[in-house]
């Protein structure tokens, strides 16, 4: 492996130089400086976006940052240079589109899709564009195809030095050259080549565990895998590290084909008959979502909606209405849909619930077997983190089944204080921890979903009272406001 190849997977692993760093030769120091004022001034999205895609083009070998630095400064100017742009280090809107179109080729042939560890729930962006087959493995998922596969796995009360040093003397072992080693408090990176294929492992301590991932290629059929890999660790870095919903640019065009089929799923993503890859128009599966708006406006899950030719939802008087698709949030699992008539009633959302506290659900779970009108079910905050201290979520232990994701959790109040999203799937934590876990369900919490909602320019109704309400009446009122989503 080239020593530049090797700088490039190494810059993968480690974050790029802070805005403080940006010392310059004699005679670049306005210039960058200039630019700097400039890129600082942009959306945090946009700064993500164009740092990502200049890793696409080949341009950076750096995960991204929010401020500018010295190594971004280059990474543009080299851009500029190649398209014959004026290189100053400034990108301009019609700049931004050219390195769009740039990049879209790989975009679109990695069809990056986001997939969740069916154990942990961790996120890792999967390239479904590459034809990769999926199989379950002790520790997590294979993605494989001849000559490139991803290993997405979850080791339960695993330190980062032991795994780090197992696959240390596990490589050297096999004669496999280790080119690049690193063990820090958050993660650890190996970077390896036999032959013509090249290897990159990024692990991350998360919770009691180590969480990670391997990439493997040959890079004589897969060129351009350098450039995934650094964009599957900037990705992942975001996602598991800094708890961030960061998602990949997306291509202009489609993946030109993707064969992958359905990775396993954990129970947490409960929709009643989830739709395969690629639904048929006799494709039905169901979910629950709740009014935000006067105007019509419904959240609940991406995983209710996603892939979904049509949406429809019913009242609980029974009416029926097309909804579309307003926008949703790959990572944090959120969607809005919105329907042209007004609703009969808006959910009021509250934030901040505390560990203890009543929690009810409303939903309309298992379709075909349960009533139709809705389930109410209750239990309590167990707790105010997820999976792994998963900050955007609630532990409860009201009862929840397939059908209710997207559904309304609320206080004692009658207040929406989070989203039903998931439960644990018992079956295969017990195949890893060797233990039966019980009554173990999850919501997202209400200012996760409220920062969504602002993102969309929705503006969710809130509440100050405090005066408990009689289970039964919390029932009839969320049963007002909740609707059962269809998906064809």
């Amino acid at each position: 492996m080239s020593t530049l190849r090797v700088a490039l997977m190494v810059w993968a692993m480690i974050a790029g130089c802070s805005s403080s760093a940006m010392a310059q030769p004699s005679g670049r120091s306005t210039e960058l400086q200039v630019a700097a004022k400039h890129f600082n001034a942009l959306p945090l999205a946009i700064r993500h976006e164009v740092q990502m895609l200049l890793i696409v083009g080949g341009y950076s070998d750096s995960v991204t940052n929010d401020e500018f630095s010295r190594r971004l400064f280059a990474s543009i100017h080299a851009f500029q240079t190649q398209h014959g742009f004026f290189a100053n280090g400034i990108m301009d809107a019609r700049q931004h589109a050219q390195l769009k179109e740039v990049a879209d080729p790989l975009l679109s042939a990695w069809g990056l899709k986001l997939f969740k560890h069916p154990v942990s729930g961790s996120p890792l962006w999967v390239p479904a564009g590459l034809n990769l087959e999926a199989e379950t493995t002790e520790n997590g998922v294979l993605f494989k195809s001849p000559r490139f596969e991803v290993a997405f796995r979850y080791l339960p009360r695993a330190t980062l030095a032991g795994v780090h040093t197992e696959l240390e003397s596990l490589l050297r072992s096999k004669g496999v050259a280790i080119n690049y080693s690193l063990v820090k408090p958050d993660f650890a990176t190996i970077i390896s080549a036999n032959g013509t294929i090249d290897a990159m492992r990024r692990y991350q301590r998360i919770g009691n565990g180590v969480i990670g991932f391997s990439l493997q290629w040959d890079r004589q059929v897969h060129p351009d895998a350098i450039r995934l890999a650094v964009l599957m660790s900037d990705l992942f870095r975001a996602n598991v590290q800094l708890n961030l919903a960061r998602m990949p640019p997306r291509p202009l065009t489609p993946a030109v084909a993707t064969s992958t089929p359905p990775p396993p799923k954990a129970q947490a993503a409960s929709r009643s008959e989830p739709p395969k890859d690629g639904p048929n128009e006799d494709t039905v599966s169901t979910g629950t979502g709740f009014y935000v708006s006067q105007s019509g406006h419904i959240l609940t899950n991406n995983h209710v909606i996603e892939g979904c030719r049509s949406v429809t939802v019913t009242t609980h008087d029974g009416g029926v209405q097309r909804a579309r698709i307003i926008g949703s949030d790959q990572v944090n699992d959120l969607a809005l849909v919105q329907v042209a008539e007004k609703p009969p009633a808006v959910a009021s959302i509250r934030t901040g619930a505390r560990i203890g506290e009543p929690a009810f659900a409303f939903g309309f779970p298992l379709a075909g077997v349960l009533a139709t009108s809705g389930n109410f079910t209750s239990g309590s905050i167990t707790a105010t983190a997820g999976l792994l201290d998963d900050t955007r979520m609630y532990q409860v232990s009201t009862p929840v089944q397939a059908g209710n994701s997207g559904g309304p959790l609320l206080d004692q109040t009658g207040n929406v204080v989070g989203v039903i999203v998931s439960k644990l799937d018992v079956l295969k934590v017990a195949a890893v921890l060797k233990d039966m876990p019980q009554n173990i369900n999850f919501a997202i919490k209400a200012n996760v979903a409220v920062g969504f909602l602002e993102a969309k320019g929705v503006t969710a109704a809130s509440s100050s009272s405090n005066e408990t309400v009689a289970p039964a009446d919390i029932a009839e009122w969320a049963k007002r406001f909740s609707v059962y989503i269809v998906c064809k």
